[in-house]
Parts: structure tokens; C-alpha cells; sequence
């Protein structure tokens, strides 16, 4: 994997979070069922934001040595 493709992987998990968090937003409008879908999206969502920091971490790394 080159450094660059650090960041592009960032942008990727930052894309599928937002989209996480516009149907975690439509869900808790509803039903008590969709709360549960919700708390699920929202374990993923935070499980995605790692791996933007890490991406991103990466990538600021790589780009500084090289």
C-alpha cells in the first residue's frame, strides 16, 4: 500500500460515515425497533472513526518521511 492511499482510504470511511449517521438520524425519529438498528449503526460508526484517525495518521507519517 503506498502512503497515499492512506489518505484515500480516510476519505472512503468518511464518506460511509456520514451516510451512517444520516440514517442513524432517520432511525431514531422512529419506532423503538429502529433504535436498536440505530445503536448498531452507531457501534459502527465509531468503529469507522478509528479507522479515519488511523488512515490519517498514517498517511501524515508517511508523508513527513518520505
Amino acid at each position: 500500500m503506498q502512503y497515499s492511499e492512506y489518505l484515500n482510504a480516510a476519505r472512503k470511511h468518511l464518506i460511509t460515515c456520514e451516510v451512517l449517521k444520516e440514517n442513524i438520524d432517520q432511525l431514531n425519529e422512529n419506532n423503538l425497533q429502529d433504535k436498536t438498528k440505530a445503536k448498531q449503526l452507531l457501534i459502527n460508526l465509531y468503529y469507522l472513526t478509528g479507522y479515519i484517525l488511523e488512515c490519517s495518521i498514517k498517511y501524515g507519517i508517511y508523508k513527513v518521511i518520505s
